[in-house]
């Protein structure tokens, strides 16, 4: 029987700096810096994994993220962080990352005017539901503007009885979450 020894990388993120508290105390603040977490991950992930993704829940995060993430092929990070900026307010999450051997983003779609990423920031009144027309207007949005930065896969998952189902490039009737993949 042969012995092989294996070599671990071991890395670890400080969540506990500055830049941390200052993000902290501006929770719920339009004008909160970017999460330092967030963008340190990203670093960290894209050197040691081939499958990962790093939640981005604001604006200015995801400008911090693409600053530090590697283009690849047809993927440039900050033309696509760029071009997603206009829709932060009709998007509930982005994650960020790659799967295989190509970047990877899943955005999921708010359906309450409270789950918004910078929510409150540019729409003002009451709590409400996003209407079926707005969703699939902001989808077909969304396909048109990856289309433009040029990912290699557009699909979009279908909510309700379809959950399971993802649609290539075409907004559906109940869309929730749409994935970009660039070779």
């Amino acid at each position: 029987m042969t012995n092989t020894a294996h070599a671990t990388r071991t890395v670890s993120v400080s969540l506990d700096t500055p830049a941390d508290r200052q993000w902290q105390m501006g929770r719920n603040r339009e004008d909160r810096p970017a999460d330092p977490r967030a963008a340190a991950m990203v670093a960290i992930a894209q050197e040691i994994a081939m499958d990962w993704l790093v939640p981005i829940h604001d604006a200015a995060t995801l400008t911090a993220v693409a600053n530090v993430a590697h283009g690849h092929n047809d993927f440039e990070p900050l033309k696509v962080a760029a071009a997603l900026l206009p829709f932060v307010d009709g998007l509930a999450g982005i994650q960020w990352g790659t799967t295989g051997a190509g970047p990877l983003i899943v955005l999921d779609l708010a359906y309450w005017t409270t789950q918004r990423i910078d929510e409150g920031r540019g729409i003002e009144g009451p709590r409400r539901k996003f209407s079926e027309a707005e969703r699939i207007e902001l989808t077909e949005q969304l396909i048109r503007t990856a289309l433009g930065v040029h990912a290699a896969s557009v699909r979009v998952r279908q909510g309700g009885p379809r959950a399971d189902e993802w649609e290539q490039r075409k907004a559906g009737a109940n869309p929730t979450k749409i994935r970009l993949w660039w070779d």
